[in-house]
């Protein structure tokens, strides 16, 4: 299955939503890593889906994501079950977790386009 599906997107868009901390939105999550990382990081590094990323590892506070290789391949893995698929990946690794990373930053830029916020 590919990472594309409409069904896998919407997992990892309601994995997002379910990551919010309580009484925040989506475009606070946009304000907070904007006024976190962003501004000073742009000086630096010009790719924003790269910095967003990095401010993920980093365990930001209005967040709430798997952060560990075993929880990010338990994620993984219910994705692709909940799409009716079977997940073949035997051991979590680096490669998963960057591949954890980049689907939620899609998916994250993917709903701010949906709220009309310019990210």
């Amino acid at each position: 299955m590919r990472t594309t599906n409409k069904c896998f997107k919407e997992q990892v868009q309601k994995h997002i939503m379910e990551s919010i901390d309580e009484g925040l939105s989506v475009q606070d999550v946009a304000n907070n890593f904007e006024r976190e990382f962003w501004s000073h990081e742009r000086q630096r590094n010009i790719n924003k889906q790269e910095s967003f990323k990095r401010w993920l590892t980093g365990l930001p506070s209005s967040l709430s994501f798997e952060y560990t290789y075993s929880g990010v391949h338990e994620t993984m893995k219910k994705w692709f079950e909940n799409c009716g698929e079977t997940y073949t990946k035997d051991e979590p690794d680096e490669k998963e977790f960057e591949l954890y990373l980049n689907l939620v930053t899609r998916e994250f830029r993917t709903l701010c386009k949906k709220e009309g916020i310019d990210f």
